[in-house]
């Protein structure tokens, strides 16, 4: 504070300095020039309008006493005061401030002293000559210049003009001689003080005006470092903005929200959340396969494409990409089951209308397991590797549920939580395929095939077997397996390509072979 009040000071003494200096200077600043002539401009244009009232009103008493002999041209003098100070006016107020506003205003009360010059020579008006005649214009003269220099060449004009003419006019009496040297002395004492506080203003104003460049210096320097600062944030906020959504390609938005965050900086590890969430398992049936036929960069380049193909599905139904597995998408839904099971038929009409696979088209099949239940989403590795992670009893019945999709030869499947949450239109195109006990678990898990997204032509027929289907099935677990292989059979020749089908009259077949008693599930290794 010390430091900051003594470089204040300082700056004070060099305006105080610089004022001086320019006091008596011919020439200033352009700006600080533009600025005192505009305000001597409005100072005039509101000034001399009075002046002029003031100066006819003088003439009207010259009309009422002064001599016959000098009426006439007093009055003419008096009036061409009167009509240049009319004139000085009304260009003051047609105008703008320009280069002819200090002669305007410095002529008018010089002008007006030089006509009382010349009355003095034509009559005496006595002592209210100098306050009637020159007083006044020296007084406006005072309040319009705009430099001192100005201002005493005026008050040297007018001190000299009262005693001139009176001493033109006739000797001064012996016995006027004290009060008119009084008078003179009087009328250039204030001259002489109209002359000093005419230096004082302009010091002032020259003050004022290296102030206010300093400030708008100031105010300038800040803008600029605003406007910088305002840009190093752009860029920053910029930068940010692409660095997360570089991240949320790795760690989605979403998995961080069920977490607590919005930056993925703020994430630590050992983070961890249990959430109910629908899990779509979906993978390439037949990715093996393409790797030997196609080399590294072109297996890489369709794999790419395929997964272009399936991110979308996902995302327009209110899901997330939790991580992809090699050829394997793990995808979780937050909504209900019913938006997972149409981003899956979306997935699979996408594989099946996409013409970017060349030769591959139709050889592209994706299987798909969909299970809904509790799972922890948290962070898993060491301080210095660690990812975000679904895991859990849910996504590992997923994961399982997938896999059958190639024991059975079906492309979507669920399990019996997923279709006790779909409406009755949806559960039209979906049957069931049994009991399956998975690995490493003591509960069997009903698995059911969505066969909406089959050939056009099968799925009525489809619809039609489905409750002789699942008949069959139910037979089959309860030990029947003769029945249900014969029912089974009676289906086939209405429908032999059904995979699933053709799965359970193979497995009928092979039980009946074995004398094997199924015990209520099918195991699942």
């Amino acid at each position: 504070m010390v430091m900051q009040n003594k470089s204040t000071e300082s700056d004070l003494n060099s305006h105080t300095a610089a004022s001086s200096a320019k006091v008596w200077s011919w020439t200033h600043d352009p700006d600080f020039e533009r600025q005192t002539i505009a305000a001597l401009h409005d100072t005039g244009k509101g000034f001399l309008p009075y002046a002029t009232v003031l100066c006819a009103g003088y003439s009207y008493l010259d009309y009422l006493y002064a001599p016959p002999e000098v009426l006439t041209p007093v009055l003419m003098l008096r009036l061409l005061c009167v009509g240049y100070l009319v004139f000085c006016s009304l260009y003051l107020r047609l105008t703008a401030p320009g280069r002819w506003t200090t002669l305007v205003c410095a002529t008018a009360p010089i002008f007006s002293a030089i006509l009382v010059v010349f009355m003095t020579l034509l009559w005496n008006p006595g002592g209210n000559l100098y306050g009637s005649g020159i007083a006044v214009p020296m007084v406006t003269y005072a309040l319009l210049t705009r430099k001192p220099i100005h201002t005493l060449i005026g008050a040297l004009v007018i001190m000299a003009a009262y005693p001139l003419a009176n001493l033109f006019y006739h000797p001064i009496p012996d016995a006027a001689r004290i009060p008119f040297v009084s008078h003179i002395l009087i009328v250039n004492g204030v001259c002489i003080l109209v002359v000093l506080i005419s230096v004082k203003l302009h010091q002032l104003r020259w003050r004022s005006f290296c102030q206010q460049q300093e400030v708008a210096a100031e105010r300038d320097k800040i803008t600029a470092m605003a406007a910088t600062l305002e840009t190093k944030v752009l860029e920053r906020t910029a930068l940010l903005k692409k660095s997360n959504e570089t991240f949320s390609r790795f760690v989605p938005a979403e998995f961080l929200r069920v977490l607590g965050y919005d930056d993925i900086s703020q994430v630590k590890l050992g983070e961890a959340r249990q959430s109910e969430m629908t899990v779509v398992f979906a993978d390439l049936q037949n990715f093996t396969f393409m790797t030997e036929v196609l080399g590294p960069q072109e297996t890489m380049a369709l794999l790419n494409r395929i997964l272009s193909r399936l991110g979308p599905c996902v995302r327009n139904h209110g899901g997330f990409i939790d991580k992809y597995i090699g050829d394997a998408i793990v995808a979780l839904f937050p909504g209900s089951p019913q938006q997972a099971l149409i981003a899956a038929q979306d997935m699979c009409m996408a594989l099946q209308e996409s013409d970017s696979f060349g030769g591959l088209r139709g050889k592209v099949v994706i299987g798909i397991g969909i299970h809904q239940g509790a799972l922890m989403m948290g962070t898993l590795g060491e301080a210095e590797r660690f990812e975000a992670a679904a895991i859990g009893d849910t996504v590992n019945v997923a994961a399982m549920v997938k896999s059958l999709t190639s024991v059975f030869g079906a492309q979507l499947l669920l399990t019996g939580t997923v279709y006790a949450a779909l409406s009755g239109t949806e559960k039209e195109n979906c049957r069931w395929l049994g009991l399956v006990t998975p690995k490493g678990r003591s509960q069997a898990v009903d698995v059911y095939e969505c066969f909406a997204n089959d050939n056009l032509d099968r799925v009525p027929l489809l619809r039609e077997t489905r409750s002789a289907f699942e008949s069959a099935l139910r037979s089959y677990f309860q030990g029947d397996v003769a029945q249900a292989g014969a029912v089974l059979e009676a289906i086939a020749e209405d429908c032999p390509w059904d995979k699933p089908l053709q799965f359970w009259i193979k497995r009928c077949s092979s039980d009946l072979q074995l004398r094997h008693i199924p015990n209520g599930s099918l195991k699942h290794f």
